[in-house]
């Protein structure tokens, strides 16, 4: 009887113990957003992430999101690439429903929305535990991913839409993808117009047109395995306009317009007044004042161009290196 008796709280004691463990397993599984499916076993991909940062390389807070996070009325909106081949993202087949796959998704303080399933894909997770890669392009629509998955081209820079990238993350059912991060590709340029004296507006008359020369294309190597990072470069021409209209020179510096351009070390400003019409070229500084030295410090940078009008066709360029401020503050962009 005794030995018995043994036995039988050893078994009580083992249950209890596989109960305990399953329910460890579950709650894993409720924290890191998985969900089982009744119908073939498989675990359903999970998109949230801890948190979402966006990043400018200025002095205050990263921006256009207030805080690191966006809020409901003012939401991230991207492209995601899933693949289970780090760097390669191409796409999937509609049938069955397995990685890799191309969806978009919203982000509301850092809890993002159900995503679009891309041709009925239901981001599912490999059940042996592999890692699934993941990039997020912003915007979430006018991008072009090359048939071999490795690059994104968005080849329609029009000086007002912010275009950000966030770098390659992974994740697996028993590990969620962590912080995802997006960074500025572009510069923010605010140009500023004032006449030095009484007589320059009436040599230059208004001021009818002012725009600068940029690239129109921003190409992403996703993911290069050397480096173990991205490779970003720009190209193409555009012209985007910073202002167009009738504005009447004063001496007292007013904003005219903002862009946003691919980066750059300098940038050529065309000028249209009245009477006259001038090319300059601006070179970027940075806080200390000094030359920037390549074009990569300019991305997520936002700086202050003035132009002084002199009497006799003279204009002079003065940069400033200033915070970015929330975007969706300034109508000239989007």
């Amino acid at each position: 009887m005794t030995g018995l008796w043994k036995v039988s709280q050893e078994e009580i004691y083992m249950n209890r113990i596989f109960a305990y463990i399953v329910v460890l397993l579950l709650a894993c599984s409720a924290c890191t957003g998985l969900e089982m499916h009744e119908n073939d076993g498989s675990i359903r991909l999970s998109v949230c992430v801890d948190k979402v940062d966006v990043l400018t390389r200025g002095t205050q807070v990263a921006h256009p999101f207030e805080g690191t996070v966006p809020s409901p009325s003012n939401p991230l909106e991207a492209a995601l690439l899933f693949s289970m081949t780090s760097g390669v993202y191409q796409h999937s087949p509609a049938l069955p429903t397995c990685l890799p796959c191309h969806t978009t998704i919203k982000y509301e303080n850092a809890v993002p929305k159900d995503p679009d399933p891309w041709e009925g894909n239901n981001l599912k997770y490999p059940t042996d535990d592999a890692p699934v890669y993941c990039v997020g392009l912003c915007p979430k629509t006018g991008w072009d991913i090359s048939d071999d998955g490795r690059t994104a081209t968005y080849d329609a820079l029009d000086g007002f839409t912010d275009v950000m990238f966030s770098q390659q993350i992974s994740g697996s059912w028993s590990s969620h993808f962590g912080v995802q991060t997006y960074d500025h590709l572009l510069t923010w340029l605010k140009v500023c117009l004032v006449a030095v004296d009484a007589e320059a507006p009436q040599f230059w008359g208004n001021v009818r047109k002012v725009s600068i020369e940029t690239e129109s294309q921003v190409d992403i190597v996703l993911y290069d395995a050397e480096s173990a990072d991205s490779k970003v470069s720009y190209s193409g021409s555009i012209e985007p306009l910073v202002y167009e209209g009738d504005y009447e020179l004063t001496t007292s510096i007013f904003e005219v317009g903002s862009v946003l351009c691919a980066p750059a070390t300098s940038y050529t400003l065309k000028v249209k007044a009245e009477n006259e019409e001038r090319t300059i070229e601006v070179a970027l500084i940075d806080k200390e004042g000094e030359l920037l030295d390549s074009p990569s410090d300019a991305a997520g940078r936002q700086f202050v161009i003035e132009l002084y009008f002199h009497p006799f066709s003279v204009i002079e360029g003065e940069c400033s290196l200033a915070s970015w401020e929330y975007k969706d503050d300034n109508f000239y962009l989007k």
